[in-house]
């Protein structure tokens, strides 16, 4: 977006500090946990998507890009859960 790569994109240590937290708690997270933490990023993507179109409407795509590799991270950690619940229905 504007010519600048998400993977360039400056997040906010507070995101990043989170985003490395829910990474422990995908690690270790039994079934249970692993669907209420599913439905809790889920949650934060749709939020910022809504983010993303406000930012869009007012044309700050400095702002967008950022909600943009949010929104690249939270849709990693759903990869990965979703990942590890296949792993394990195998391992059944």
């Amino acid at each position: 977006m504007n010519g600048v790569a998400l993977e360039e994109v400056k997040l906010p240590e507070e995101f990043l500090l989170e985003m490395m937290d829910l990474n422990e708690q995908v690690d270790e997270a039994n079934d249970k946990a692993r669907k209420k933490l599913l439905r809790n990023i889920t949650n934060l993507q749709e939020a910022a998507m809504v983010e993303l179109q406000e930012n869009f409407v007012k044309k700050n795509s400095t702002e967008a890009s950022k909600i943009l590799a949010k929104i690249k991270y939270l849709d990693n950690l759903v990869n990965r859960l979703k990942q590890i619940e296949k792993h394990e229905s195998v391992k059944e």
